[in-house]
């Protein structure tokens, strides 16, 4: 099976700190679920954003995830060349602008139309960052939902964390529609973006 593979610079697991080398198996812990060689599908992508993003050849049993896949062994196959510095500001970019049109959108739901437009207007991200520099927020909810639009846009500014970006988005999206499945709903039409961006078929 092929899947999908976020590492860290330098082929670099996340969380265990294994350095991987390409072609290499490298076999499960433990054949039990939660111990194995974790993956992802293409719609899954958006949940684990890295800085090395590979394709990863997976054997043995296999268990199928919400978010994730997991198997007895893995390794690596060739690294996604189009997933780079340029594509992750990009992809940051995209989720800052869509947590501020998700929140600009709620915002006119709620009867603040004048603050939405406000909102709407920014095209690039220092426009955005100066723009909820200099507005009050509102009281409540309207002042929740355009905290998102705020705090994506001034954090990516400071960081430029595309993974960051992409959580305050879907936390904005299941706060708009109240209910939590907002926010992996969001997330999937993020894996969507990436996988056109990339061109990365479904494994």
């Amino acid at each position: 099976m092929i899947a999908y593979k976020f590492l860290r610079v330098g082929a670099v697991g996340p969380f265990t700190g294994h350095r991987w080398s390409p072609g290499t198996w490298v076999d499960a812990a433990d054949v039990h679920e939660g111990l194995g060689v974790h993956a992802c599908r293409v719609s899954d992508l958006a949940f684990w954003i890295g800085e090395e993003l590979w394709r990863v050849e997976l054997q043995g049993h296999v268990w199928e995830r919400a978010t994730q896949i997991e198997a007895a062994r893995g390794r690596l196959l060739d690294r996604v060349a189009g997933w780079d510095g340029k594509a992750r500001t990009e992809f940051g970019l995209h989720c800052v602008f869509q947590a501020r049109d998700i929140a600009a959108a709620a915002l006119r739901g709620l009867g603040f139309a004048d603050l939405a437009d406000r909102l709407a207007l920014p095209g690039t991200l220092p426009e955005l960052a100066a723009t909820v520099r200099s507005i009050e927020p509102p009281d409540g909810f309207a002042g929740e939902m355009f905290g998102y639009a705020r705090d994506a846009a001034i954090a990516f500014s400071m960081t430029g964390n595309a993974a960051e970006s992409s959580f305050i988005a879907s936390v904005a999206n299941a706060a708009a529609r109240g209910d939590p499945s907002g926010f992996g709903e969001e997330k999937r039409r993020q894996s969507h973006w990436l996988a056109e961006r990339l061109a990365a078929p479904e494994a």
